[in-house]
């Protein structure tokens, strides 16, 4: 069964994707939708104050707090999907997650709440365009 991958970083962009991708389920053929959710590793010193644990604590509630508008308008339009999670650097793990899915198409928003979003606007997208091997859709 086809997926649409829909990278989901709490951004209006990103929002905006998902209504894009309910759109396009139907063009594309495909019945699954994945929401992704790639957060930076913490590293360096501060790594060393958490245990693994506390990382996952704090990794699932910000993923929980970045799906919950998608997860809404998702359950809005009655259209069930899945949602995953992924620690490291946003493109590419965006680009190996849709292989490990077999992800058919790719739709995300043009740039997100990056940490250097004001210098660095649609990085993570112009990454995922040149790194992926199916179809991106880029929203605004």
């Amino acid at each position: 069964m086809p997926t649409l991958l829909i990278p989901v970083d709490g951004s209006a962009q990103s929002l905006r994707a998902v209504q894009a991708a309910l759109l396009l389920r139907e063009q594309e053929g495909c019945d699954a939708l994945l929401l992704l959710n790639v957060q930076l590793p913490l590293l360096g010193r501060t790594r060393g104050f958490f245990t693994d644990a506390d990382l996952d604590i704090l990794y699932s509630a910000e993923a929980e707090r970045i799906f919950a508008p998608a997860r809404a308008l998702l359950a809005g339009a009655g259209v069930s999907h899945d949602e995953r999670r992924a620690i490291g650097q946003a493109a590419e793990m965006i680009v190996r997650v849709g292989r490990q899915e077999n992800a058919a198409h790719i739709v995300m928003g043009t740039r997100g709440h990056g940490a250097a979003a004001a210098l660095l606007l649609g990085s993570v997208a112009s990454r995922v365009v040149s790194l992926a091997d199916v179809p991106v859709t880029l929203v605004n």
